[in-house]
């Protein structure tokens, strides 16, 4: 479940410093994650609250490398399986809570472009997104966008030349083992995102290997592990086992 911090709800008047709309985290007496209240300045200056305000046109732009696209949208496409747990409240006149989930959907992607590029020859693709919709909505969804870089960002970075570098210890496909018992060997099959405060980690989904090394492998339970609890496996990589 993605929850809104307060810092992060309160970040968002910066992008809408230009309209007459303004957001802040409102208490949730009934959990420890805010939910999100919405004001807007009228012509007189005074600052009232509001409904969830509609915006157009409103326009996130990233670039993605090129040869990784894929793998981002992966990310992407993973982190927006869990659902989007900060809701939206509104104090009506008769002094009540109204309390709404925020629908995190693409209709409110009004267009959206693509376009290659190259930074120190290294070619990216450009992507421009422009929505309309609820305030909500849409800070939800850049939110998944922002929190896709971020992990994208943990395991991939490039150098000045544009040489990709792996950031993250144990790749995809990788033969370890844990620190505390290396009599086993576990296989890296995918990597599980994990956001703790504003920290992002990167985590690994493993699965023991039981029997020989042949052409067909056996495997145990999938379980996950922090990286600081593996280490590489003296039989190294799962590709030069197969091979």
């Amino acid at each position: 479940m993605r929850y809104l911090l307060d810092s992060e709800i309160l970040k968002w008047n910066d992008r809408l410093e230009k309209t007459p709309f303004r957001v802040y985290p409102k208490s949730n007496f009934q959990g420890s994650h805010p939910h999100i209240s919405f004001r807007q300045k009228t012509l007189g200056d005074l600052i009232v609250e509001t409904i969830d305000p509609h915006l157009n046109n409103y326009q996130f732009v990233f670039s993605v490398a090129k040869n990784r696209v894929d793998n981002f949208f992966d990310i992407y496409n993973n982190l927006k399986e869990e659902d989007f747990g900060t809701k939206t409240c509104y104090t009506g006149r008769d002094n009540t809570d109204k309390i709404s989930d925020i629908i995190v959907n693409e209709n409110i992607v009004v267009k959206k472009e693509s376009k290659t590029h190259k930074i120190s020859e290294k070619e990216y693709v450009r992507y421009s997104y422009t929505f309309t919709g609820k305030i909500s909505q849409i800070m939800a969804y850049v939110f998944y966008l922002e929190d896709t870089i971020e992990f994208f960002s943990k395991i991939w970075g490039y150098n000045e030349d544009g040489t990709e570098e792996y950031l993250i210890n144990y790749p995809i496909g990788t033969l370890v083992s844990d620190v505390n018992d290396k009599s086993k060997d576990y296989l890296i099959l995918d990597y599980i995102y994990r956001k703790v405060g504003s920290n992002y980690y990167v985590d690994y989904e493993l699965t023991e290997v039981l029997g020989g090394y042949s052409s067909v492998i056996k495997y145990g339970d999938v379980k996950i592990m922090v990286e600081n609890n593996i280490c590489f496996s003296r039989n190294g990589r799962i590709d030069d086992i197969l091979n």
